[in-house]
């Protein structure tokens, strides 16, 4: 697994660690959101997103992607008791427009693949 990190947030230009499997290395989520939502079978379930911007991954001579920063997303459901019903979701938005999307805007766009 690549190693994440924020740009920009040292003096050398890199940032601190962030490693999707280890919580602890997460900084404070830039954005959130949260929303109810009602899933075909009639199950009400609440929607938290999260989200880090100008985030970059380590690259390589071949595919450059400390050269291309992303927004990563988080996604995580839970149940109307407050338990979580699936893993969380990562989702990365690529792209010099990405910041005109909403986070939202991402998750309905990537939940289209199922509709």
């Amino acid at each position: 697994m690549k190693k994440l990190i924020p740009v920009g947030d040292t003096a050398e230009g890199k940032g601190e660690r962030f490693d999707l499997k280890d919580e602890i290395t997460w900084h404070q989520p830039d954005e959130t959101v949260q929303t109810n939502f009602t899933t075909r079978r009639g199950r009400q379930v609440q929607l938290n997103i999260s989200a880090w911007h100008q985030m970059l991954m380590r690259g390589t001579r071949e595919y450059p992607m400390h050269q291309h920063p992303f927004t990563l997303l988080q996604v995580q459901v839970t149940d109307e008791f407050g338990q979580q019903l699936w893993h969380p979701m990562w989702l990365i938005v690529l792209g010099q427009r990405r910041n005109e999307l909403t986070i939202m805007d991402c998750y309905l766009s990537y939940r289209q693949r199922f509709d």
